[in-house]
């Protein structure tokens, strides 16, 4: 996915007619922190609109995302975002990218290996390999069928659990802390009190 990203955010603005720039700002409040990809807006701290792009691997799992409801946890994902850049609505775009030349080899050699055929000139392997090539290269797909999109309105409940929990969390990490903390303590007092029975004797 991050190797492709590029290629996935080109691919989107294309489809939406837009133009927008890969973010690399990392953005923060009390709670969160989090690098959302794209923002329309005046910054991203300032945004109207935010998107997470998505690059599945290959075509069987690009369509899976089809007729179904977008995933529970990119979900909190988009309000985490929303809450860090003020926006009101996000999104997640599902693009399919060709897989980046190197890798696409890579995958070659390894359907090469795996069929143990002598060379790849190997009519058997020849068959596969386009069938490979064709699951990882989408050139023939026309555009707007290789975005799939889940818009996400801002819920500030959800949001407002979002913090309770990141509140939770913090007093249980501060128990083990202390509790730590106490272990440490008992174990330098118990050693010190063998070396004092020590020196005695």
């Amino acid at each position: 996915g991050t190797l492709a990203e590029q290629d996935s955010i080109d691919l989107y603005c294309r489809v939406r007619g837009i133009s927008l720039t890969k973010n690399e700002e990392r953005v923060n409040n009390d709670y969160l922190s989090g690098i959302p990809d794209l923002y329309l807006g005046e910054s991203v701290t300032n945004a109207e609109y935010i998107v997470d792009i998505k690059t599945p691997y290959d075509i069987e799992t690009y369509m899976c995302n089809l007729g179904k409801d977008l995933n529970p946890l990119y979900w909190w994902q988009i309000q985490g975002y929303l809450a860090l850049s003020g926006a009101k609505v996000g999104e997640v775009a599902y693009c399919l990218t060709n897989t980046p030349e190197y890798v696409l080899n890579y995958e070659k050699i390894k359907l090469l290996n795996k069929m143990e055929v002598p060379t790849d000139d190997n009519i058997l392997y020849k068959e596969k390999e386009k069938e490979l090539v064709n699951n990882l290269t989408f050139d023939d797909v026309p555009l707007e069928d290789r975005v799939i999109r889940f818009i996400v309105e801002r819920n500030d409940e959800a949001i407002d659990k979002i913090y309770k929990k990141v509140e939770k969390c913090r007093e249980y990490l501060s128990e083990i802390e202390e509790l730590h903390h106490q272990r440490v303590l008992l174990a330098t007092k118990v050693g010190e009190s063998e070396e004092n029975s020590e020196e005695m004797e």
